[in-house]
């Protein structure tokens, strides 16, 4: 690819100097940026995610494009998440939010994203602020995929599970079940796009739920 350039995890000492060569001459600065902090948060190393950090403020900070705000918001939350920093992941989520609203045709998956961070961490202030964005995504018909129908039903399942309120988080658990348990996402030409992978805690919280 004509970007591959950004588009890999390789960050020694040439490797830098080639990527930030190759930026001073491209024009979507802050697109680049985020494509080789994705790379390095992909690593999924504590050094390689820090990097990452500094590339993606490097992309606020002096190439901002409101274009590409809200992914590195995004982006840069996932980062303070993995690095167990959660007041600023909270901080860039609802940033990444934010900058929807503002350019409302380039939407992230922060609308699922932060909902997640906040069930899977157990932040019950935040729990309401959850269920809103979660209900927001079904109102603006953003629920789509599997993926999707599963964190939207089976996230609520846990937080209503863990508020008292147990009948409706058995609806909600049995109805996040079914599409976790889907394996073709309904597009014949990418049968395998946004099915359900992972989720090992949830999926467990929900089995308990529905015993």
């Amino acid at each position: 690819m004509w970007f591959d350039w950004a588009d890999n995890p390789k960050w020694g000492k040439k490797d830098q100097e080639l990527f930030f060569a190759k930026l001073k001459k491209a024009r979507d600065k802050c697109c680049y940026l985020k494509i080789k902090a994705g790379c390095l948060y992909d690593v999924g190393n504590e050094k390689k995610v820090n990097e990452a950090i500094s590339l993606l403020n490097l992309a606020i900070n002096d190439y901002p494009d409101q274009s590409e705000l809200a992914f590195v918001y995004n982006l840069l939350s996932r980062c303070y998440e993995f690095l167990e920093l959660n007041k600023k992941a909270i901080e860039f989520y609802e940033k990444s939010l934010l900058q929807e609203k503002k350019v409302p045709n380039m939407l992230t998956t922060t609308i699922f994203d932060y909902p997640e961070f906040i069930v899977e961490n157990k932040i019950k202030r935040l729990y309401l602020r959850a269920i809103e964005l979660l209900d927001q995504a079904e109102k603006e018909e953003r629920i789509h995929f599997p993926l999707e129908n599963f964190l939207f039903f089976g996230l609520k399942a846990a937080i209503y599970n863990r508020t008292g309120h147990k009948k409706s988080a058995r609806i909600e658990a049995k109805n996040a079940s079914y599409f976790a348990k889907l394996r073709h996402s309904g597009l014949s030409r990418h049968p395998n796009i946004g099915v359900v992978e992972g989720y090992e805690w949830l999926k467990k919280e929900l089995k308990q739920i529905v015993k």
